[in-house]
């Protein structure tokens, strides 16, 4: 095949009509976000709250001011502090999640709502047999570019019959 060829085929292939579809603003709120996790890891764990922001204006808005509070199986409560605006945190030396020990988190924003969330416990830690990676080479979103990277697999035993969820955090260089 000719460049001149190959040129315009490349032309109307990136000149192909898209259909623009256009998000609408049906009232906005100002909706409570929650973001953290609980494990039997060192701590302090982190709670970190801010609003939903609108979707014409995004931004990050941390919410202040609020009273988070943990509480355990047997009603113990520990109190987070806020260590910046939005971030509260659990004091280290006073509170350790445990395998097995249920949790629940309440929330008392300044104008006076209360959240709380289900109850739920820290499940074992699951068995991992082995971990591996793959170099790879992937498309993103219908793009005809291929991305190059490497895909983390592992191989892992659970109990049977019994709900997991996972949490993967990996740390590159």
């Amino acid at each position: 095949m000719s460049n001149k060829m190959l040129y315009i085929l490349t032309l109307m292939v990136l000149s192909a009509c898209i259909e623009p579809f256009e998000l609408e603003n049906n009232g906005y709120d100002r909706l409570l976000v929650v973001d953290g996790n609980l494990n039997n890891g060192p701590g302090p764990y982190v709670v970190k709250l801010s609003t939903s922001a609108s979707i014409d204006r995004i931004s990050y808005q941390p919410l202040t001011d609020c009273v988070v509070e943990i509480i355990d199986g047997a009603d113990n409560s520990y109190l987070l502090s806020e260590i910046q605006a939005g971030q509260y945190e659990t004091d280290s030396a006073a509170f350790i999640g445990q395998v097995g020990q249920s949790y629940q988190l309440r929330i008392t924003t300044p104008d006076g709502k209360n959240y709380a969330s289900s109850i739920d416990s820290i499940k074992p830690a699951v068995e991992i047999n082995n971990v591996y990676a793959e170099y790879e080479e992937k498309t993103v979103f219908d793009s005809p570019i291929l991305r190059y990277g490497y895909q983390f697999y592992l191989d892992a035993t659970s109990p049977e019959n019994e709900d997991q969820f996972l949490l993967w955090q990996l740390t590159s260089t």
